[in-house]
């Protein structure tokens, strides 16, 4: 192989590793801006005033209720329970306890994420005993999607903990009234759960971090190509 043909593959993949590093360099900064718009936009939501049940929550998928803050009133639907498996807060695992809220004066449902509780790991079969009141209840939180499905392991859901909270079974269950969104808890309750939602904007000094070694990386190997290829072969022929 000549040197001339050595130069122009090196050359290629320089580019093309220069190239590379650039487009994921700014698709990882895209993602900071979104999570940042995103959050921007959850803020503006939770400046407006807060929705009361009796004002008529559409909670439908489309609403522009999603993200504002709610103070509902309704009754627990303690049989209805579930845990959602493998979620983490404060880098530790456990379940999201969810339940449904059977609205004051209204056949509507709401499934409300009430708070994080840590996993039993020596009895993985069993779920926590969560304080739930009986009766109507006033609560406060934010309206929020619906849990998204994620890929499941094992065998379809059964019992009380799930791997994905599924609105289709719900629905099966209670009917139409079932709301495509959901409501995360935010008020203080005697619940012994926790309730450090993590925010939107969670992971954009991330994707900060990795847009800045992916330039780093175009310009590591632009700087290589330039001395190697280029200013130390000029050295090289004027030197003889």
């Amino acid at each position: 192989m000549t040197h001339r043909t050595k130069f122009w593959l090196v050359a290629v993949a320089s580019l093309v590793l220069i190239a590379l590093g650039i487009a994921l360099g700014k698709w990882q900064l895209n993602r900071a801006q979104y999570k940042q718009g995103l959050a921007q936009a959850m803020q503006d939501q939770t400046n407006l005033p807060v929705l009361f049940s009796e004002h008529g929550l559409r909670f439908a998928p489309d609403t522009k209720d999603l993200y504002r803050r709610v103070q509902l009133r309704g009754s627990w639907m303690h049989d209805a329970t579930i845990f959602w498996d493998n979620r983490q807060m404060g880098g530790k695992n456990g379940f999201i306890v969810l339940t449904p809220l059977r609205l004051d004066g209204s056949d509507a449902i709401v499934l409300v994420q009430r708070g994080w509780v840590q996993r039993n790991f020596l009895d993985r079969a069993r779920v926590p005993v969560v304080e739930t009141p009986p009766g109507l209840v006033d609560i406060q939180g934010q309206v929020a999607p619906f849990p998204a499905r994620r890929i499941a392991l094992g065998e379809a859901e059964s019992g009380a903990i799930w791997q994905n909270p599924d609105i289709s079974g719900y629905r099966s269950r209670f009917g139409d009234a079932f709301a495509s969104l959901s409501v995360r808890l935010t008020s203080g309750t005697a619940d012994g759960l926790l309730r450090d939602w993590s925010a939107p904007d969670d992971g954009v000094d991330k994707h900060l971090g990795y847009a800045f070694q992916w330039f780093t990386l175009s310009a590591v190997v632009a700087i290589y190509f330039l001395w190697f290829q280029i200013v130390k072969r000029y050295r090289h022929r004027h030197a003889e």
